[in-house]
């Protein structure tokens, strides 16, 4: 007796894994492979942070630094390191560059006599992060990004600095003789969003 066709042919076919197990194989695969991608992905941010985080702190550190210094060197002169101070204007920011860094260094200045040196920043790598002497005619105290950090002083000695971020009005005057503050990777001081500062 002769078997149905349909039966015959499906006796010649040899085994082929039905689309419900090819699927159980795949999706696992599938599964593992979006978990890496993931992974990495997470992987990646948190190193990007970490590192954001570490050199933010290292630009708050060179800040608060040379703050230090502008206030050991009012100690000792009775002044800041300012040719002319009654030109400026104290809410007035000014960059951390000249003859300030160079009374502040202890380098040949009218306005350090005595030559003490205050400030000892590293030298700047590549134009970045310390003291930039690559422009004979300017020195200047750059930040990670190359931009000169800039400065708030109390110029009239009652112990309080203008705050310089519009952002913050609750807090118009900031306890401190001296505020220092970086413009951030944009290299626009006037865009607070990115900015760091000593305070």
């Amino acid at each position: 007796m002769d078997l149905p066709d349909t039966l015959a042919d499906e006796t010649l076919k040899p085994d082929r894994p039905s689309k419900i197990s090819r699927l159980r194989i795949v999706r696992p695969v599938l599964w593992m492979a979006a978990g890496s991608v993931l992974t990495i992905l997470v992987l990646a941010i948190v190193a990007a942070t970490f590192l954001a985080s570490g050199s933010a702190i290292q630009e708050q550190a060179a800040m608060k630094s040379l703050g230090h210094a502008l206030e050991s060197y009012f100690k000792e002169y009775g002044h800041f390191p300012i040719s002319n101070p009654d030109t400026l204007i104290e809410a007035v920011s000014i960059p951390a560059e000249g003859e300030m860094v160079t009374a502040i260094i202890g380098g040949d200045s009218p306005l350090n006599p005595r030559k003490i040196q205050f400030y000892a920043p590293p030298q700047a790598k590549t134009g970045k992060a310390g003291l930039d002497q690559s422009n004979a005619a300017t020195i200047r105290t750059v930040d990670s990004n190359g931009t000169t950090f800039f400065l708030i002083m109390d110029l009239d000695g009652d112990g309080m600095t203008p705050n310089p971020d519009p952002r913050d009005q609750r807090q118009k005057l900031i306890r401190a003789r001296v505020l220092v503050y970086s413009a951030g990777p944009d290299q626009n001081p006037t865009t607070w969003a990115d900015n760091l500062v000593s305070w």
